[in-house]
């Protein structure tokens, strides 16, 4: 599993491999989510009010979704 945090609204340039991939944009946890599926490799990524994270694995989506989930931000 690998998960990218990106925070204090530093800009950062993110390349995702969509070729050949499913991508759908769902709702998760109430943002608006980027879900990539390429093979049994799948990445969710979504900005939230002061980060943006990216969680990826060869996982399904309902997998990455739930550990997803357990990822939660709080400003200092």
């Amino acid at each position: 599993i690998d998960q990218d945090i990106m925070v204090d609204g530093k800009q950062s340039t993110m390349i995702l491999d969509t070729e050949d991939a499913d991508v759908s944009m769902i709702d998760f946890n109430g943002y608006e989510a980027t879900l990539i599926v390429k093979g049994e490799h799948t990445t969710l990524m979504w900005e939230d009010d002061i980060s943006v994270m990216l969680v990826s694995g060869d996982f399904p989506p309902s997998e990455i979704t739930k550990i997803a989930s357990g990822i939660h931000t709080s400003k200092k």
